[in-house]
């Protein structure tokens, strides 16, 4: 799965904490917002497409969104939009790592 995402020029950054605690999340994507906005900045939605694009060409994997809830949750729905069903997406705040001021970090991992 690894080489599989560094194929892609991914991050792997092994060990990040995601749903149910420290596991086999990989960081995947950052998604950057402006500082006084929880909207989706139209270049980013270039990087909600690929992950959307990852999971339909791997149906095992799950994506986990780390980071402030409205943040979140405006990836959370523009994944919606792009055809990923709800069960594949966790949202939530999994840890301290990589939060930095106005982004969201996607995680993958597999079910």
């Amino acid at each position: 799965m690894i080489e599989v995402l560094r194929s892609l020029a991914v991050v792997a950054l092994i060990g990040l904490q995601g749903p149910g605690g420290a596991g086999s999340w990989i960081s995947y994507r950052e998604i950057g917002f402006s500082s006084d906005s929880a909207a989706l900045h139209p270049s980013e939605r270039g990087k909600v497409s690929d992950i959307a694009n990852y999971l339909r060409q791997n149906p095992d994997e799950q994506v986990a969104i780390d980071g402030p809830n409205e943040r979140a949750n405006s990836v959370r729905n523009a994944l919606l939009e792009a055809g990923v069903p709800a069960m594949k997406i966790h949202t939530g705040s999994f840890g301290d790592h990589l939060q930095r001021e106005g982004q969201v970090q996607v995680l993958v991992s597999r079910r």
